[in-house]
C-alpha cells in the first residue's frame, strides 16, 4: 500500500523560476524561456508516496490526478 503525499513526505527540493534565455536546439522545441521552468520534487520518506490528488493551489497550474506521473 501506497502512502499519502504529506508536508512531511513531499518536499519541494529544486525551483528554475528564472531559465536563461533558450539557446541552440531549445530554440527548437519552444523560444519561450517560460517553458524551461521547472520543480523538482523529493520524497523525503522511506515508502513510495502517493501523488494522486496533489496540487499546487497558487502560482502553478499543475494536478498530479490523472496525469502520466500517477499512471
Amino acid at each position: 500500500m501506497e502512502t499519502p503525499a504529506l508536508a512531511a513526505n513531499l518536499v519541494v527540493s529544486e525551483i528554475q523560476y528564472a531559465p536563461a534565455i533558450p539557446t541552440g536546439a531549445e530554440l527548437a522545441v519552444s523560444s519561450d524561456v517560460s517553458d524551461y521552468e521547472w520543480m523538482e520534487l523529493m520524497n523525503a520518506g522511506d515508502e513510495v508516496i502517493q501523488l494522486t490528488d496533489v496540487h499546487f493551489e497558487t502560482g502553478i497550474n499543475f494536478s498530479f490526478t490523472g496525469s502520466a506521473i500517477t499512471m
